[in-house]
């Protein structure tokens, strides 16, 4: 059951509870506030839950690429994010508002949610775990809601999202390394 985010509980964490399985959850302690599963193990689509609603993420496009939102088993786009080249972009939301995604710098968090007022909704802080090979593959982050944010109607569906851009760009930079590695081991 998912339950309502709650301004009193905090300490917010994106987890993934097996390695093996492209499902992350959001929990404060024992509650769990959202869920994204990633479909398939080669693909972009995936389905993010909370209290407030269902959406499916994909990416989208060539030339113009974008991440779509639609509710389950619609065709037409609930909201719509335009990356920027060099990281980052723009959700076009439900509500008709809008916000930015910004990755994050070498000191700072992992990436945050900031209205176009420039007032920050959410902080993401990736968590480092040991060395050991299970920890190397587990994607983690803390996330900071801050302000007034607790309570914006798109905050449910802004933490979702922006988490599964970064597994999507997590995923993306590790293919490139990958790849990058076996080149110069030729």
């Amino acid at each position: 059951m998912l339950t309502p985010l709650d301004p009193t509980h905090g300490n917010l964490r994106w987890t993934q509870p097996d390695i093996h399985q492209r499902l992350f959850e959001l929990r404060d302690g024992d509650r769990l506030h959202a869920r994204l599963r990633i479909e398939r193990a080669s693909g972009t689509l995936a389905t993010g839950e909370t209290a407030a609603g269902t959406w499916t993420f994909k990416r989208v496009g060539f030339l113009n690429p974008r991440v779509t939102a639609r509710t389950p088993g619609s065709l037409e786009d609930a909201a719509v994010f335009s990356p920027v080249w060099g990281g980052g972009g723009t959700f076009a939301l439900p509500s008709g508002r809008a916000a930015r995604w910004t990755p994050g710098a070498l000191f700072g968090p992992s990436a945050q949610i900031v209205r176009p007022d420039g007032l920050i909704l959410a902080l993401f802080h990736t968590v480092k775990h040991g060395m050991s090979v299970k920890d190397l593959f587990r994607t983690e982050a803390d996330v900071e809601i801050l302000h007034t944010a607790w309570h914006d109607p798109d905050l449910p569906l802004l933490l979702v999202w922006t988490w599964y851009l970064m597994i999507l760009a997590y995923h993306e930079e590790t293919l490139m390394v990958a790849v990058t590695t076996a080149r110069l081991d030729d």
